[in-house]
């Protein structure tokens, strides 16, 4: 029996020691410290930022710069007519990113040696070209935009609400762990009651040891004894895992900042609703595509001088090549034409005007374009009913929100009374208990109360956080 009891007075000193609570820092501070040291927090952090350089790099246009060097075989024989060759050639171009709604610039430079009535000489050729493309839509493409409009929210979207799953969990650690600790000192302080009573019956003859009620006593002492160092060992594991997953020592908060749980009851605010609708957008444009038209204007300029010289940089000769040209595409057949001309200055112009044109069709064409305006219209069809499924769902939660917000300020209302309640009942507990009209156990059963609703009170203001954070989530 003694060994029993050494038993027990080990344990209630070690309970003693757990279910002190610890206050140190406000809520906000807890939280700042356990965001510095989670690997959770930096991954959602690293995740957000690579989804948007992906995005970044898809969008850079940079400036292209090409050189080439190479040797000519020539046999001179009708152009350079004197004798077989082997003439070294260097190039240099330069493509520009687009500098406009579709318009780009490429430039080079060539220099080669030629032979040129039985000399040695060499000749410098520039180029300068300009491309002009433009959609000749029958609807506004925005698909681009609508797209890197969709990764930038479905990015932001995962990175926040990640964080406030992590907040979340974060507040209902410490929640799971006061609730523990309260629990432990509830049943400590009943066992401690059930032991005093079995020591005070034992003490004054209305139990006798070993007898068959005092058998059953211990027993149920036991019992619970049992329960309390399981229980332990679970707030433990819990305290354990909180000090692993936020990489520090329990602390409860001093003081939990208050909640804002105003709800703004708006769809456009809603990630979900909002990527729906710009889906379905796309959905339609590319329908659009597919029925209307969608062909491509293209304009051409280009002018390529040629400047030779001796090997003493003597000018020689010089003649230029200019051309300008448009075509126009369509899904079945295209159009062009195309003006040039090569002057060496000298000669009269004879502009070279190239006109052509393409048609085609076939069976198996036009029942692929069905197949694909089918396909389109049902994706269509389906994006529509993923915005509806989104306002619905949308609807649905700021309903559900607008309940869970009631019953927790009724939560709220009640937990006020309860707590002014038991600061009277200790109030006058205490003047009784000072005018020897109250027992010792009175006035601690009043204080356990006073101490409970203070924790209970914590509880809910954590509570009232994780509350805060489904509010911002449903307008995230």
């Amino acid at each position: 029996m003694k060994k029993f009891f050494k038993r027990v007075t080990a344990t209630l000193v070690l309970l003693s020691l757990l279910l002190t609570p610890v206050f140190a820092a406000t809520s906000e501070d807890l939280l700042r410290t356990a965001k510095e040291n989670s690997s959770e927090v930096k991954t959602y952090e690293r995740t957000k930022e690579n989804t948007l350089l992906l995005k970044s790099q898809s969008e850079i246009q940079g400036t292209t710069v090409s050189v080439q060097s190479g040797v000519m075989y020539s046999e001179d024989t009708f152009a350079l007519g004197y004798q077989d060759s082997v003439l070294p050639t260097s190039s240099v171009s330069v493509v520009f990113p687009e500098i406009g709604d579709g318009l780009y610039i490429n430039t080079g430079v060539s220099l080669s040696q030629i032979n040129l009535k039985e000399k040695s000489a060499f000749s410098v050729t520039p180029s300068l070209s300009l491309t002009k493309n433009l959609e000749l839509k029958s609807f506004s493409d925005t698909r681009s935009t609508l797209e890197d409009r969709i990764t930038e929210l479905r990015a932001e979207y995962t990175y926040q609400s990640n964080m406030i799953s992590f907040e979340n969990s974060f507040y209902q650690s410490i929640i799971s762990i006061l609730n523990a600790q309260l629990s432990l000192e509830k049943a400590q302080r009943s066992y401690n009651r059930s032991q005093a009573t079995y020591e005070k019956q034992i003490n004054t003859g209305l139990l006798t040891k070993d007898s068959l009620p005092a058998l059953q006593v211990e027993l149920s002492l036991e019992s619970s004894l049992s329960s309390i160092e399981s229980s332990k060992a679970n707030l433990e594991s819990l305290l354990k895992d909180f000090k692993d997953r936020y990489g520090m020592d329990f602390e409860a908060p001093d003081s939990v900042r208050e909640a804002d749980l105003t709800l703004v009851e708006d769809e456009s605010l809603s990630t979900s609703v909002t990527v729906a609708r710009l889906s379905l957008e796309s959905a339609k444009q590319d329908l659009y595509e597919q029925n209307g038209h969608s062909g491509n204007l293209k304009a051409t300029a280009s002018v390529t001088p040629t400047i030779s010289f001796d090997n003493n940089y003597d000018y020689l000769s010089s003649s230029m090549r200019a051309s300008v040209g448009a075509s126009y595409t369509d899904k079945n057949w295209s159009v062009s034409a195309t003006v040039s001309d090569t002057t060496d200055f000298e000669s009269p112009l004879s502009p070279v005007v190239t006109l052509s044109g393409k048609w085609s069709n076939s069976s198996s064409t036009s029942k692929s374009n069905e197949i694909t305006e089918k396909r389109l219209t049902n994706t269509v069809l389906e994006k529509q009913s993923d915005l509806d499924k989104a306002i619905s769902t949308y609807s649905s939660s700021i309903q559900s929100l607008k309940s869970s917000i009631n019953e927790f300020k009724l939560s709220e209302s009640q937990s006020r009374i309860t707590r002014d309640y038991h600061t009277k009942t200790l109030e006058m507990t205490q003047k009784l208990y000072d005018n020897s009209m109250a027992s010792i156990e009175s006035l601690e059963d009043a204080l356990f109360d006073v101490k409970s609703d203070s924790i209970n009170a914590t509880i809910l203001s954590l509570q009232a956080l994780i509350l805060e954070n489904r509010i911002k989530l449903i307008n995230l």
